[in-house]
Order: structure tokens, then C-alpha cells, then sequence
């Protein structure tokens, strides 16, 4: 969530400004690289409410991507989102992760895109791991459960 008081860029550089170990100037620069790598350079000034929720949700990327992180989660990344929105999104965290190296680990419901991108793919179910493979093992996965979910997904008979 973005504080409605401050611009974009603010929010994003606020975990940088909380560690305090960067100059104004080294935090303005990544702040500026961030939004660029994401699709939304030139946006600093802007306040949250002023963005579209695609554009909220590259926000909120950029601002995790200012601190370097090895490992990112993303939660329902593109929960109401339109289609293609979501694609963007979905194709966005494919090319943070192959471009700076990062792994990230994605909670979603959509998984038709985890298929797409996804390395590994695992399913939890009553609190119980169902499948973990890579996506061409997923979905020829013998659970009952993750035929189900396939089943649900793509709105048709599988195996």
C-alpha cells in the first residue's frame, strides 16, 4: 500500500530513506531507475491516486526492486487486474527475475500465467504440499487435486 500524502517516488523511496545509508542523491537515482525498469519513468511526481491499478501494481515492484533484494514475493500479484494488465504484470516479474537474478516466489490463483513463467510450480492444499515440479510435470501431475484445479483453470477434462 502506497501512503496517499506522499508522490510516487517518496513512497518508493521510503525504505531507502529508513536505512539512512544512502546520499538524496544515490536515492533519487535509484528511485528514477526503478520506475524506468518498470515502465513508469517519469511518474515520481504523481500520487498514488493518480495511477491506474496496473500502474500501482509496476509502482509497487519498483519500489521493492530499490532495495536490491535477492528474493521477492509477490501475493496475488495481479488480483483484480484486467486480462491484459495482468499480462503485463505477470511478464514484467518474468523479466525482473531473469534480468537482475532474482527468485521470487508467487502466490496466485492464476495458473494458466504460473505456467507460463514459472520455473517450479507448487500447490498446497489443506495445508498439505499436493504437487512441486516444473510446469510440464505440473500438469501431468496424477493428484486428484491439481487435475481438479487444471480442470478449473482451463474449463476442460483432464487425463
Amino acid at each position: 500500500a502506497f501512503l496517499a500524502s506522499l508522490s510516487v517516488g517518496e513512497n518508493i523511496a521510503l525504505p531507502l530513506r529508513e536505512r539512512g545509508r544512502l546520499s538524496e542523491f544515490d536515492i533519487v537515482r535509484k528511485v528514477e531507475d526503478a520506475l524506468e525498469a518498470v515502465g513508469l519513468a517519469g511518474e515520481a511526481d504523481k500520487m498514488p491516486g493518480e495511477l491506474s491499478g496496473g500502474m500501482l501494481k509496476r509502482a509497487s515492484l519498483a519500489r521493492a526492486l530499490v532495495r536490491n533484494a535477492d528474493i521477492m514475493l509477490y501475493d496475488e500479484p495481479t488480483s483484480a487486474l484486467d486480462p491484459v494488465t495482468a499480462r503485463q504484470v505477470n511478464a514484467l516479474i518474468a523479466e525482473t527475475n531473469r534480468k537482475r537474478g532474482i527468485t521470487s516466489i508467487v502466490v496466485t490463483h492464476d495458473l494458466a500465467a504460473a505456467l507460463g513463467y514459472a520455473d517450479r510450480i507448487m500447490m498446497l492444499k489443506d495445508g498439505r504440499i499436493r504437487a512441486l515440479a516444473a510446469p510440464g510435470e505440473f500438469a501431468k501431475s496424477p493428484d486428484e487435486a491439481v487435475k481438479e484445479f487444471l480442470e478449473a483453470s482451463f474449463h476442460e477434462k483432464i487425463g
